[in-house]
This record gives structure tokens, sequence and C-alpha cells, in this order.
């Protein structure tokens, strides 16, 4: 809080009708040493505290720092490194995947050649069997017509 022109000018009329015009300059000397002398005590304070409590800390702190920052780097080492594992394994895994993609295809290829060749077998075999089929009906008819003969001559 700032005090301005105006407030002074009360407080020393304040202090004038108080206390006289005859006593204010004793009062004035009085206030004046003490506040120079709250002020060395202030300042030996503030030169106190520097060395006895905020040096020290800057001490300890230091150290404190340090480790702080070793560990951080080590922990961001450490996340970069997992980083780098997993977009290894992921690669890694992508390329298996692709593999294992590219043998299915094969696989699924081939079945188709093995289904197409096995039907045309089965047509072939099929053909085959309604031929031999269609011999034995003929000798079986042959046979039979020539047993009719035979029985009949």
């Amino acid at each position: 809080m700032k005090i301005g022109f105006w407030e002074i000018v009360v407080v020393l009329v304040v202090a004038l009708v108080i206390i006289g015009p005859d006593k204010m300059p004793e009062y004035a000397k009085a206030l004046g040493q003490a506040l120079s002398e709250l002020r060395k005590s202030t300042s030996g304070l503030s030169e106190t505290l520097q060395e006895n409590v905020i040096e020290p800390l800057n001490e300890v702190q230091k150290p404190l720092k340090d480790a702080i920052q070793s560990a951080t780097d080590s922990v961001n080492d450490i996340k970069t490194s997992v980083e780098k594992a997993a977009d290894l394994k992921l690669d890694k895994a992508e390329e298996k995947k692709a593999e294992v993609k590219e043998e299915v295809t094969e696989v699924k290829e081939a079945a188709e050649e093995t289904k197409a060749e096995l039907t045309e077998a089965a047509a072939e075999v099929k053909e085959e069997i309604t031929a031999a089929a269609e011999d034995v009906k003929e000798e079986i008819k042959e046979t039979a017509e020539s047993a009719a003969e035979g029985e009949n001559a």
C-alpha cells in the first residue's frame, strides 16, 4: 500500500495538532532515529537470513536439482528406448502378418487348383465308369441274347 502526498499532509497536520508546535521537532527527531534503527535491524536481519537460511538452502538444492535432472534424463532415455522397441516389434508384426497373408493366399490358390484337378479327375472317372457300365451292359445283353439263341436252337 502506497501513501500519497495528501495522506502524509493529513498525518503531519494531525500530529501538529496533537503534539503541538513546540515538541514537534523532538518527536520528528525521535521518529527519524527509530526509522533509522528499524532500517539497520531489517538490513542486518536480511543479511543474517541470506547467510544462514537462503545460501544453505541453495547449496542443498543444487545436488537435488542435479539428481532430479539426471533422473528425468534417464526416464526420457528409457521412454525413447521403449518407444523404439515397440515400433520395431510393430514393424516385425506387420511383416509377419504380410508373410502369413501371402502364404494364406498361396494355400487358397493351391486349394482351388487341387479342387479343379479333382473335379476334372472325377469327371474323367465318371466318364470311364459310365463307358465301362455301357460296355458291361452291352456284354450282358449280348450274352443274354446268345444264351437265348442257344436255348432256342
